[in-house]
């Protein structure tokens, strides 16, 4: 029974969806990668009991990897029992990592762990046969059959825009469907560059939308400098004669940021 649940899962996905996630997460400094989750539009998407979309377009640089890698914890950390969270980071390192085959299989392999970790015998050995040589859009029909209605399920994607033009309206088809056909508590969530926008919503709009702006990285900016000064008081790699450095050394590191 192990051996065939691995199979199911490599069958969806062998990508490590898990590692992206952890290196983003170590990047956060406490405090910082917070603003989104205390955004009233993004309790609304939350709460929203229909299938909703909320799109956080920021430039390059400005933090959305880590900002999304952070919203992946806290959903992690306050979800319900019939909550089931996916999330896939695209790595521009790793070429099979932005195939839209394995950003959805990845996603699918995630939102069914639970099904594949239950499973028995004849069900079981369904999954497994099911599951195999699935293409993109099998894989979505795969899941949709699968789906429970009591469930709420939430979608996390970050730098499709490291993706072929291919590749995106692919993975972008396949959330459509997943949305279309999951009309309640179905939830996604994709960060990216502006430009994205339009090869992702071509005719699906997303619901709600909450720009990564200079003004919240400056605030985060502000807390990450902070933070870094005071550890390396603490630590006694920084030591002054004169404390009013202290402010001297913030604007000074602001400035070059």
């Amino acid at each position: 029974a192990a051996s065939l649940r691995t199979s199911i899962r490599q069958n969806l996905s062998t990508i490590d969806y898990v590692k992206p996630w952890k290196q983003a997460i170590q990047q956060r400094v406490p405090s910082t990668a917070e603003w989104l989750l205390q955004e009233f539009l993004f309790h609304d998407w939350q709460d929203d009991q229909n299938t909703a979309i909320l799109w956080c377009p920021g430039t390059m640089g400005m933090g959305k990897t880590v900002l999304i890698s952070n919203v992946v914890a806290q959903l992690h950390a306050s979800r319900n029992t019939n909550d089931i969270i996916s999330y896939y980071i695209c790595r521009a390192d790793n070429t099979a990592s932005l195939s839209a085959r394995n950003i959805i299989g990845s996603l699918a392999r995630q939102i069914l762990d639970s099904q594949i970790k239950h499973a028995e015998d004849e069900s079981l050995q369904r999954l497994y046969e099911d599951s195999n040589d699935l293409n993109t859009a099998e894989v979505v029909d795969f899941v949709l059959s699968r789906l429970h209605d009591d469930n709420t399920y939430y979608l996390a994607i970050d730098g499709l825009d490291e993706c072929e033009p291919v590749e995106i309206r692919k993975v972008a088809q396949s959330v459509a469907k997943l949305c279309n056909m999951r009309v309640k508590n179905f939830k996604v969530l994709y960060t990216g560059r502006p430009e994205l926008e339009n090869q992702l919503f071509g005719a699906m709009k997303p619901k709600y939308k909450i720009p990564v702006t200079e003004t919240k990285v400056d605030l985060e900016m502000d807390r990450y400098i902070a933070a870094a000064i005071g550890n390396c008081l603490e630590d006694k790699q920084l030591i002054l004669g004169d404390p009013t450095l202290i402010v001297k050394i913030f604007e000074t590191l602001k400035k070059g940021s």
